[in-house]
């Protein structure tokens, strides 16, 4: 039994070259940080092609999951507000987008004053 992190993002119009570069930018420097384990799951984002992709939502514009390490607790949360912390780089650099990002269903909350996911 496994515990993810889900992320959705949409909007009415699609990702831009340069949005979609910077996203790629974001997340393979968060996934080759000194603090990412070799355990750890890849930070994965469904590509539009999927078939699955456009099944969800027409306006889906960034869409995944990344499962988290159970082993140990510490390592658990380490990861948690890891990829959270590039979830809020990601969302402060697509605008206009409404997001959506839980663990296995529970939402995890967005602090609009600090403008960062609360873990």
């Amino acid at each position: 039994m496994g515990v993810s992190i889900y992320y959705t993002g949409s909007r009415n119009t699609p990702l831009m070259p340069d949005e979609r570069d910077k996203c790629g930018a974001l997340i393979n420097r968060y996934s080759t940080d000194a603090c990412v384990k070799e355990e750890w799951e890849t930070f994965c984002v469904y590509t539009l092609d999927d078939p699955d992709y456009k099944l969800r939502d027409p306006n889906y514009i960034f869409y995944g999951a990344t499962k988290l390490p159970l082993e140990v607790e510490e390592e658990f949360f380490t990861a948690l507000q890891h990829w959270c912390s590039l979830l809020t780089e990601i969302r402060k650099s697509l605008r206009n987008v409404r997001w959506r990002v839980t663990l296995d269903g529970d939402l995890i909350a967005w602090d609009e004053e600090k403008e960062t996911y609360i873990t």
